[in-house]
């Protein structure tokens, strides 16, 4: 679901850009992008819209 307009419309891809230089971690892991409203970031941005949509309709109910 899109933190930004709530579609169910996303597609996801992943990235690899090899490790950074400066620190020597590997630069990797998925991206969003909303078909619906263009917007992207990172998958956990996602999981993370999830869990405050759930919390707020559970202590609303």
């Amino acid at each position: 679901m899109c933190p930004k307009c709530v579609s169910d419309d996303i597609s996801i891809r992943e990235y690899d850009f090899g490790p950074c230089q400066q620190t020597g971690y590997r630069d990797a892991g998925e991206w969003f992008t909303c078909r619906a409203c263009g917007a992207e970031g990172d998958v956990g941005e996602l999981e993370r819209g999830l869990a405050a949509r759930r919390a707020t309709f559970a202590s609303s109910g």
